[in-house]
């Protein structure tokens, strides 16, 4: 049997010891206020990924579902909804299940577009559209109600970025996406749209400042800090 699930592609080997078979992703299972199970398959974290590191996409972790188990009540009910750097697409989903009425996914991984196209069509979700592009690039021209973001984050040093996976690299001080989303984000807003976003930033004590100044004063800025 494990020939075959070897040749079919469901086992590989391990990269440091062919002795050992692993699946090349995870389905991990994340349970909704609502009751709704969610079914999401992504790449297993860093240190048993099979892939180069490049191509690695997130694995859930804290701040995934944060973000996806921490939106409010009715925030996406009926609503356009965007999911930047989306992953596997778990906040596309959640706000799916939570009733939006369309919701677009983007990331500038192609496997990551692949990932969240199937994680859709597992939890038939027909309403969710995955798109590749770098930030909000992909979506030029559209607005949302709610646009939902868990981006790169980790702080990576100049000429390291090229072996880092592309969800990890937040650039010299890990917030350079950050500020991005906080500077375009007003042009992919509809009028009252909501922006929320679960990262680690540098400096928390200033972040409400500085996350004003990036967006040019044009976003509302509320700041939750968790010490943890």
């Amino acid at each position: 049997l494990v020939k075959e699930l070897l040749a079919t592609g469901l086992l590989v080997r391990h990269a440091a010891n062919a002795s050992l078979v692993l699946a090349p992703v995870q389905v991990y299972p994340v349970d909704l206020d609502d009751g709704t199970t969610l079914l999401v398959a992504t790449d297993w974290p860093i240190e048993s990924v099979h892939l180069a590191s490049a191509s690695r996409v997130m694995p859930i972790g804290v701040d995934s579902l944060t973000l996806a188990l921490g939106m409010p009540a009715g925030l996406c009910a009926n609503k356009r909804v965007l999911d930047v750097c989306c992953g596997s697409g778990i906040q596309a989903l959640a706000a799916a299940a939570a009733g939006a009425s369309h919701v677009t996914a983007s990331d500038i991984s192609p496997r990551a577009v692949r990932f969240t196209q199937f994680n859709a069509a597992l939890n038939a979700q027909p309403s969710v559209i995955a798109l590749c592009g770098d930030g909000l690039d992909a979506v030029r021209g559209e607005r949302f109600d709610v646009i939902l973001a868990n981006p790169p984050f980790v702080a990576v040093p100049p000429g390291v970025s090229d072996d880092a996976a592309l969800y990890v690299t937040g650039g010299a001080d890990g917030a350079d996406f950050v500020r991005r989303l906080m500077r375009d984000a007003d042009g992919a807003l509809a009028r009252g749209g909501c922006l929320l976003v679960v990262t680690q930033l540098p400096n928390p004590d200033e972040a409400h400042s500085w996350l004003a100044r990036a967006s040019g004063g044009a976003l509302e800025v509320g700041f939750v800090y968790d010490p943890r």
